[in-house]
């Protein structure tokens, strides 16, 4: 089958009449081809949830950008990345290693890194390779954010964006010259918990609400190599605030300048589900929506894309993409 590789802009989205008037009607491939414009820009970017199911879909987007005010204001502390990169805080061991059982990514369909070969793999290896020419291809510091900080998010709860995260920094980690972070930043429902099944610990919350926490307290090193992971911690009623701190844009400033070879990505909540999600996205320099084919709607996605900046580089990934061939490694062509 050829590839859908089809653009969709913001007037596009405006253009559908039956089918975004209807909340109820689902995506599908022939919805996506038929919203599509010429003068928007072709990239690729491509998901399975299941074995079964994958396809691909990238989309640039012009939305109504987002105005945070004030968003410098803090409840926890005000310092710069100078401030933090001297003594402010006592230097400490990094967090307890986090050992990945191989086994249960298995039986959750993530891609294992000592299996030769899988359909999963494959599709995520696909993916990988447009994010990484963009974050260090060019600049590393972008109009909309961090060149090599990248936000996975979904419109909704349930439409396969964890699962994406996880298969994308495992994928990343098995680049030769790469490292990835991996970051859970959806504070209001952490999730790599118990996708991975590791125990809770204190995280990204927990850092920005405490001067006396190190960032190196909270960094764990995993099993597999070039994977490191940083965990939401414990839930607070300032989450919002705290992700629009200062603090938390120099943390980002300071994690994707310091090591030329990391990728920082964020396991970000739905962008219709809190206002977390289109605070984090003004600090990214990559934005990836995930779409679940037959559940997400038009109007949904519509609503979701017009959190985003319209400066924002942004492309949806289409889940669970019922297109695909069983058993070929390249099903989603």
């Amino acid at each position: 089958m050829d590839t859908i590789e089809k653009a969709l802009s913001k007037k596009s989205v405006d253009g559908v009449k039956s089918d975004v008037d209807s909340p109820q009607k689902a995506i599908s491939n022939s919805d996506i081809v038929e919203s599509a414009v010429t003068r928007s820009r072709k990239e690729t970017v491509s998901a399975e949830r299941k074995p079964s199911s994958s396809a691909n879909l990238t989309a640039k987007v012009g939305t109504e950008k987002i105005h945070i005010k004030d968003s410098s204001i803090s409840p926890g502390k005000k310092i710069d990345s100078s401030e933090r990169s001297s003594a402010t805080k006592p230097s400490v061991n990094l967090g307890a290693p986090i050992v990945i059982d191989f086994e249960l990514l298995r039986s959750k369909n993530f891609i294992v890194p000592d299996e030769e070969r899988s359909l999963v793999k494959e599709q995520f290896r696909h993916i990988k390779r447009s994010i990484l020419g963009k974050a260090f291809n060019g600049s590393q510091s972008t109009n909309s954010g961090f060149g090599n900080l990248v936000m996975i998010t979904s419109a909704s709860p349930q439409e396969g964006k964890t699962f994406t995260a996880i298969n994308l920094a495992l994928s990343i980690a098995m680049e030769q010259d790469r490292k990835i972070l991996l970051v859970d930043a959806d504070v209001v429902q952490p999730s790599l918990n118990s996708s991975l099944n590791i125990p809770r610990s204190e995280g990204i919350v927990d850092y920005l609400n405490s001067d006396d926490i190190a960032f190196e307290s909270i960094l764990h090193k995993t099993n597999i190599d070039n994977l490191s992971l940083v965990l939401a911690g414990n839930k607070h009623h300032l989450t919002n605030e705290l992700l629009a701190s200062q603090s938390m844009k120099d943390l980002m400033e300071e994690l994707t300048n310091r090591y030329p070879d990391r990728l920082v990505m964020l396991d970000t909540p739905p962008l219709c589900h809190t206002t977390e999600a289109s605070i984090l996205a003004s600090l990214a320099g990559q934005v990836i929506v995930v779409v679940e084919e037959g559940r997400t709607t038009q109007r949904r996605l519509k609503d979701a894309l017009n959190l985003v900046s319209e400066h924002q580089d942004v492309s949806l990934l289409m889940n669970k993409c019922s297109s695909a061939r069983e058993g070929s490694y390249y099903g989603y062509y």
